[in-house]
């Protein structure tokens, strides 16, 4: 790695004025900020480099292991799915008409229990309608 230099120190330039001693720090800062930028350059070309040549490697084992190719997976369609079901509220195949809509009741009758069962009890009254 690049050595940082640096070019004094703020306690050598106490005879300088404020101003000065100022500017050149910044002038300092400025010098490190380009090092380390370069030196980042650099390091992510050597990681992709890196990157791709064990990509090269693992499928040159698997070819030698006679493994299947590394799977190709696609993004996850999940937060599409989302917005797509909040824009139709009903669920597929849910769209058939209701057979009530046509139906005519011709009589009504009540069934009462003959022999109400031990331990029973009364949860209400509930219609059915019978085709």
């Amino acid at each position: 790695m690049t050595e940082i230099p640096v070019l004094a120190t703020l306690d050598e330039t106490t005879d300088l004025p404020e101003e000065e001693r100022l500017r050149l720090f910044v002038q300092q800062q400025q010098a490190i900020i380009g090092l380390l930028a370069e030196q980042n350059q650099a390091l992510e070309k050597q990681v992709k480099q890196l990157t791709e040549r064990i990509s090269q490697l693992e499928e040159e084992l698997r070819q030698k292991k006679k493994l299947s190719k590394k799977p190709q997976l696609k993004a996850s369609k999940l937060n599409q799915g989302i917005e797509s079901q909040q824009q139709s509220s009903k669920r597929p195949g849910s769209a058939h008409s209701s057979k009530k809509q046509g139906f005519v009741v011709n009589e009504e009758r009540k069934i009462e229990l003959e022999e109400l069962p031990e331990g029973a009890r009364f949860n209400g009254y509930r219609e059915y309608d019978v085709l």
